[in-house]
């Protein structure tokens, strides 16, 4: 709860005028069976009609004041709760996307999407609640107690043991049902994570036919939410009322101890009505708390899971000293001409488990040359792409930009020089303009078409209606895998990078546009760029090429050198030349 705390904190002055204001409210509440005891006990038994008119206008001034508190107190929490919903947001948001790769690597985006979304309305909703019905119930029960033992001292053994008998039934719910709530938000992830599957994937399920599948798979996820939410209801529906129950044998107990009293002659009937009307306001005071009982186990575990997300691994900019060195040394890297070294780098994605995906790799690309990088899947290829962009920190050995140490360039200088393109790209809903300028927005229209042209993007643009400022689908729906390819290389040419990381970048094109690319690359002044890929025809241009073998190197040296000396080089080529 430390937590909800600090994003409290902030508003306390919205917070407090809410919890000033519904005090006002419930004093209102309080007040008014005690004047409608005296209307009762004095005004209508000794036929005081002045009495009862003034009495009665004193209660519609507090029912004015007490409706203003209320209102008050409504605006106040619903901005406090609004306001807390979404700083906690924005903060998840900013935290999920400095995470470190190996902390996203522990999270499905799904879980991550349920706790921004479900978790943190969960909790906006808990503030709103603690500041009205919290504070509302808090008071009540207090003032109504207080109030009952002033009417009626000799009540109070009897408000004591009931008062336990509720707190023992609320600690059992409590600690029995914060447990099941959350196995309730695991089960929630799950149904949201088979549902993004199937959203994402749905061309893919239309194809092989798999609907009924893919049904049945929701329906065992959807079961074991429904499962899980009726272990929790069952809790709460043999506990609650029990607990109604015993705040009404208390009511009926005093009923009778009351009329005992008014045979007596010890008690008015105007009091016994006011303490009814007391004891009214506390069992609804009850059932209040006892469902915010529920509410806290609820948000106790949406809260403990957001903090779970919150204490994860972000990426380190770098200390002060390093920010400051490159500062006062901003050339030490120059604009272009990077070049790499890999100097005994081994690297396994899991830290101590299993076979190491790099083993005691190194090369070195001289600036502005072009290293291709070829290997069966599964060899490392992508790996080392992921350690140049410091997405991983590799176990032993040293990456070097110039001779400059990886870990001495702080990150935001690092990767605003290196422009990267995947074999899947992403793109986001909007125009292909959009697109390419998303890395550069402030890039001229000359630099767009320039990019454009390499990347072979104006080839099936200028057939488009509208050109560049035609609108694609999310993620690129309406296009086809080579033309999101060509955006995406366009994106990143636009960038002019020192160094261009190519993942399979051109998979997808058909041959003679890969090689109008190629041609259009090899144009390209300065820029250091690692072409990785199964495809020995996206590498032949290639300064240098290093053939990778379960994380080993397995040949370096041109495609003349390898197609003569090195076996695995030959028949990849051979292999591939027969395939054509």
């Amino acid at each position: 709860m430390g937590m909800l705390l600090r994003f409290l904190t902030p508003y306390w002055v919205p917070a407090l005028g809410a919890v000033f204001l519904m005090t006002g409210e419930v004093v209102a509440d309080v007040y008014q069976p005690l004047l409608m005891a005296k209307i009762i006990d004095i005004g209508i038994r000794n036929g005081d009609l002045s009495f009862i008119f003034s009495t009665g206008l004193r209660m519609i001034l507090i029912s004015l004041l007490g409706l203003i508190g209320g209102v008050g107190c409504t605006i106040l929490s619903s901005f406090t709760s609004q306001s807390v919903g979404a700083d906690l947001r924005e903060r998840l948001f900013t935290h999920v996307l400095n995470l470190s790769v190996r902390s996203l690597d522990t999270m499905s985006p799904s879980t991550l999407v349920t706790r921004v979304i479900n978790d943190v309305s969960q909790v906006q909703t808990f503030v709103l609640m603690m500041l009205r019905m919290m504070v509302r119930a808090s008071l009540l029960l207090g003032g109504g107690t207080f109030m009952i033992i002033l009417l009626n001292p000799t009540l109070t053994p009897l408000l004591l043991f009931f008062y336990a008998a509720l707190f023992v039934g609320m600690g059992f719910l409590i600690r029995h049902g914060l447990p099941m709530f959350n196995l309730v938000q695991k089960k929630l992830d799950g149904v949201n994570r088979v549902l993004r599957e199937n959203l994402a994937g749905i061309r893919l399920i239309k194809a092989f036919v798999r609907q009924e599948y893919e049904i049945l798979r929701f329906e065992g996820v959807n079961r074991e939410l429904k499962m899980s939410t009726v272990r929790v209801s069952r809790l709460m529906s043999g506990t609650l009322p029990l607990l109604f129950l015993s705040m009404n044998l208390c009511m009926v107990a005093i009923l009778w101890f009351g009329a005992h009293q008014i045979q007596m002659g010890n008690l008015y009937v105007g009091r016994l009505i006011a303490i009814i009307t007391y004891l009214t306001q506390i069992l609804h005071s009850m059932m209040m708390v006892a469902f915010l009982i529920v509410t806290l186990a609820r948000v106790k575990a949406s809260i403990s899971r957001i903090d779970e997300v919150l204490t994860l691994e972000t990426e380190q900019e770098g200390n002060t000293q390093i920010r400051e060195v490159w500062k006062g040394s901003a050339t030490r890297l120059p604009e272009k001409s990077w070049s790499l070294e890999f100097q005994d780098v081994q690297f396994r994605y899991r830290r101590g488990e299993g076979n190491p995906i790099l083993k005691n790799l190194s090369f070195r690309v001289e600036g502005g040359k072009t290293l291709g990088i070829l290997g069966s899947t599964g060899a490392g290829k992508s790996t080392i792409l992921a350690l140049i962009l410091r997405f991983y920190e590799p176990e032993t050995g040293i990456i070097r930009f110039n001779g400059i140490p990886i870990t001495e360039i702080p990150l935001s200088e690092l990767r605003s020089r290196i422009a990267w393109v995947t074999q899947h790209p992403f793109l986001f809903t909007g125009t292909i303009r959009e697109n390419i300028l998303w890395g550069v927005e402030e890039a001229r229209e000359e630099d767009l078409l320039w990019a454009s042209r390499i990347a072979q993007v104006e080839e099936f643009v200028q057939k488009l209606p509208d050109g560049y400022d035609t609108r694609i689908g999310q993620r690129g729906v309406t296009l086809s895998g080579g033309q999101k390819q060509r955006i995406s290389l366009a994106r990143a040419l636009l960038k002019k990078p020192s160094l261009l990381l190519l993942d399979d970048a051109t998979s997808a094109v058909d041959l003679a546009t890969e090689a109008s690319i190629q041609e259009g690359l090899r144009t390209l002044k300065g820029t250091t760029a690692i072409v990785v890929t199964q495809r020995i025809s996206s590498v032949i241009f290639a300064d240098s090429i290093l053939v990778l073998e379960q994380g080993n190197v397995a040949g370096w040296g041109t495609h003349r050198e390898l197609i003569r000396s090195n076996p695995i080089y030959q028949d990849m080529f051979r292999s591939q030349m027969e395939e054509g």
